[in-house]
């Protein structure tokens, strides 16, 4: 029972307050369709705004970081679509007073697709899959395994080929220059 007690604490004071004494409240959709998004509302002393995201009803996962001694909201997830489809997402909103909830970073990474051709009779489906670490310190760094593999369908044949392996990494900087 005391378990229970604390962890019903823990959930309110997780989602309430950060240092700068932003409030924030999750809201599922009525529906819980793969497209329709969940919400944030986030308050500040004297403002407050909607973040719509998530899928299937939920709001969008949020954690807030710090970059450079300024605090930001970072939204972030992994979202499947139609067709196979499945992308990486990460938006970063700022907290300060003056620009508050102003979307200051977005990128959304495709992690996984399939594309079908016909090569002289014989079906061929291509899978494209990137493997993504993140990492949040003076920017994002995006460390991705990009794996493209061609999977022929025959009866039989369950392999797929590889055709290319290779890894890059991304930096986008955040706030490098504020006082």
């Amino acid at each position: 029972m005391l378990n229970k007690k604390i962890k019903i604490l823990f959930l309110l004071f997780s989602t309430i307050l950060n240092s700068q004494n932003i409030a924030v409240k999750e809201f599922s959709a009525k529906y819980d369709c793969r497209g329709c998004p969940g919400s944030l509302v986030v308050k500040n002393e004297n403002k407050v705004d909607t973040i719509f995201g998530g899928q299937w009803g939920n709001p969008p996962e949020y954690k807030f970081i710090e970059i450079n001694n300024k605090e930001y909201l970072h939204i972030f997830g992994n979202y499947g679509f139609a067709m196979g489809l499945r992308t990486n997402v990460n938006k970063l909103y700022s907290l300060d007073n003056e620009t508050f909830l102003e979307k200051v970073f977005e990128k959304e990474h495709i992690t996984y697709r399939e594309t079908f051709r016909e090569y002289n009779g014989l079906n061929i489906n291509f899978v494209i899959e990137r493997e993504i670490k993140t990492t949040i310190e003076n920017g994002f760094k995006f460390e991705i395994k990009l794996t493209i593999r061609s999977c022929p369908e025959i009866l039989g044949y369950e392999n797929c080929d590889e055709i290319i392996t290779e890894t890059m990494t991304e930096f986008y900087p955040i706030n490098l220059y504020y006082d």
